[in-house]
């Protein structure tokens, strides 16, 4: 978890500044101008939600934290998706028809859905066995305690960090796509913050890429969603 209490804060404060650099949107009554208004809210949103799910990972609210984190990525995977269909974003809004999570994320990285977003973070948000993963310590199939309280758990932490990393990256690496008449350029030392940022994440999963050489295909999918832009 080196570097992780230095840099999570830094970047998440970056994060709270960028939506002030969005510079103009194009006409609302347009699919894209409405499209970039959709994203707006949410960027202007997700810094206090990032906030938020980092706070209770520190207290070591672990499950907590993973529920908090599932609605960051559906808010990232949403805007993917309708960046590249903007003209569906109209019904889904109203209910009109409505695009569910696992098009959204087979559309960039099939499988990705199944695990990541099925089995751990809807396990974690609907009560399935992830509750007792974070809150049972199993010694044997016959021996159990139940932790009362907040305990700290290496494992269970380093699972939040290796979800946010990607997703902090993919929060700073879509901006610019987003609203391509920002005017982050007009700041210099806000824009080296970023990149440097981006470096850091990056070298991050490089990192974790070689410590844990399974964990390569797991990113290899979430790649495609944050990096292939």
């Amino acid at each position: 978890l080196y570097g992780v209490y230095e840099k999570f804060p830094f970047i998440i404060n970056l994060l709270f500044k960028v939506p002030y650099y969005r510079g103009e949107f194009d006409d609302v009554t347009t699919d894209i101008g409405g499209f970039q208004s959709f994203c707006y809210t949410h960027y202007v949103q997700a810094p206090y939600t990032l906030w938020t799910t980092y706070s209770l990972y520190q207290k070591g609210y672990y499950l907590e934290s993973l529920i908090m984190y599932r609605n960051l990525l559906e808010t990232f995977i949403q805007m993917r998706y309708f960046e590249k269909f903007p003209e569906k974003l109209t019904d889904h809004i109203t209910g009109k028809r409505r695009i569910q999570f696992k098009v959204m994320f087979d559309e960039f990285a099939e499988g990705f859905y199944k695990i990541t977003y099925g089995e751990i973070l809807s396990g974690a948000a609907h009560g399935m066995v992830m509750k007792d993963i974070f809150r049972v310590v199993r010694k044997s199939p016959t021996e159990a305690r139940a932790v009362l309280g907040c305990e700290y758990n290496e494992d269970h932490a380093t699972l939040i960090v290796n979800l946010l990393i990607p997703l902090l990256f993919g929060f700073i690496n879509f901006f610019p796509k987003v609203f391509s008449k920002n005017t982050l350029k007009e700041d210099a030392d806000l824009l080296t913050s970023l990149q440097n940022c981006k470096e850091w994440l990056e070298r991050s999963m490089e990192e974790h890429k070689k410590i844990n050489v399974r964990s390569k295909g797991w990113y290899e999918k979430f790649e495609r969603i944050i990096k292939h832009i």
